[in-house]
């Protein structure tokens, strides 16, 4: 594994760690003949800092900014001229599935692709690659909806309503429908890890949505021989 391997593989393994990524940044700088990346990390850890709030810049963003010249002195809009003159390369390290799922499925943030938004086959396909070459935190799977229902009144009068997944068999071709996931995908929720035999509720679509972000970037990350 070479020096630069071994920075990404560090970066995957603990993607919440802006230190790691700052002292590659470093190494970009001085050894790895990448003084724009280097930039660029440091400039997006510098915006997560000051703004305290997830920022993504996704490719299509970046080239509005550029088009627009909005904010022509601010991170933002120099984090957008890195990536559109840079994203194409960056994004194809490693990833032989380009033509497949092209560069505006993915955001980058504090300096590395860190979301993907795609349908549920596109993940299963390429999915295991992804995350093999990014620290991806979220998985955003755009033809999947959680199923929703109405529950009883709380004391203030407010009607509760559930989301919830259901899943499919792995040689079953109902997945049309939007709020059923695949069974491996499912069984890698983490409410189904704590609890097997318990048909996963939520109290918000958003946390549906977020369990099913952690399901497929859990699953995805199984190796190869023994992933579903």
């Amino acid at each position: 594994m070479t020096e630069r391997e071994s920075f990404m593989k560090a970066i995957i393994d603990d993607p919440d760690n802006d230190q790691i990524r700052l002292v590659f940044a470093d190494w970009l700088e001085e050894y790895g003949g990448e003084p724009e990346r280097a930039e660029f990390i440091r400039l997006q850890i510098e915006l997560a800092e000051r703004d305290k709030k997830p920022f993504n810049l996704s490719w299509g963003n970046a080239i509005a900014c550029n088009i627009v010249g909005r904010g022509s002195n601010s991170i933002i809009h120099r984090c957008s001229n890195i990536l559109v003159e840079f994203g194409q390369k960056w994004w194809k390290e490693g990833n032989y599935f380009i033509t497949q799922l092209p560069i505006w499925k993915a955001s980058w943030r504090r300096g590395f692709v860190s979301r993907i938004e795609c349908n549920m086959s596109q993940w299963r396909e390429h999915g295991p690659v992804i995350v093999r070459n990014h620290p991806v935190q979220v998985a955003r799977i755009d033809d999947k909806f959680p199923f929703q229902y109405a529950t009883e009144y709380d004391l203030y009068g407010k009607q509760y309503r559930i989301a919830t997944w259901s899943y499919y068999g792995q040689h079953e071709v109902n997945n049309r429908f939007e709020n059923i996931i695949p069974l491996p995908i499912y069984e890698c929720l983490p409410e189904v890890i704590k609890e097997p035999f318990k048909e996963p509720e939520y109290y918000s679509v958003d946390d549906a949505l977020a369990s099913l972000s952690k399901g497929c970037i859990t699953w995805a990350k199984i190796p190869d021989e023994e992933r579903a």
